[in-house]
């Protein structure tokens, strides 16, 4: 295998980040759980098409009604288990209580949810209003990112700028000379203070640093 891609966990409208992080723990449980499991020895052709052949079915399954697949997923969460009690890891067993609740009721999936916000056959009027929501928090939120809260207003929303440009960020000090970060983008690496990115500008500085940015609006406040 030379190249494996995640769709589709993280369009939850339920959590502010389209994902949770019980789902990420999940998702972290789930990937080991595969690393454990052999390859099986044979054609893998039938086994994928039963697989997408299963996949349009649930997907057209009522979302308040259980599954057809239900034992086949409670054994799966059973092998999880397993391999969680060999790791002793009891933290994340919660975590597949949880999810399993979801299979045995699914009134709690979040299909189910989005069903019972329906009104007149339209979602509308709740996407409108939990948009707003989630768009007022994040304007109103202080700490931009809550890991480097120590940081300066300012200079957290460079480091938000420079995320969103697609520039990778590194901690590498917070020593006597304050807090120095280094951020890489197309082979170029830049190291910085804090005081260095306290402008009221940060597209512009970044395009300083890095002059192959590809455009990017970034919202002042």
């Amino acid at each position: 295998m030379h190249y494996l891609e995640l769709r589709n966990f993280d369009n939850s409208p339920f959590a502010p980040d389209g994902v949770s992080q019980q789902g990420l723990r999940f998702l972290k449980i789930f990937l080991a759980y595969l690393l454990t499991k052999p390859l099986p020895n044979r054609d893998l052709t039938n086994d994928l098409a039963t697989a997408q052949e299963r996949n349009q079915l649930v997907a057209l399954e009522a979302p308040d009604q259980p599954t057809a697949f239900r034992a086949e997923g409670q054994s799966l969460f059973l092998e999880m288990r397993e391999m969680l009690h060999h790791l002793e890891d009891p933290v994340d067993g919660a975590v597949l209580d949880d999810l399993e609740q979801r299979l045995i009721q699914p009134e709690l999936t979040p299909a189910a949810k989005l069903v019972a916000q329906m009104k007149d056959g339209s979602l509308m009027a709740f996407g409108t209003d939990l948009a707003n929501t989630w768009t007022h928090e994040r304007r109103t939120t202080k700490p931009l990112l809550p890991r480097l809260t120590r940081l300066n207003d300012r200079t957290q929303r460079f480091v938000m700028a420079a995320i969103q440009a697609g520039v990778r960020f590194y901690e590498i000090s917070d020593g006597r000379e304050g807090d120095l970060l280094m951020f890489t983008y197309d082979g170029i690496t830049q190291i910085l203070q804090d005081k260095e990115m306290r402008g009221r500008h940060p597209e512009q500085r970044l395009r300083e640093l890095f002059p192959e940015l590809p455009p990017l609006v970034v919202h002042q406040s």
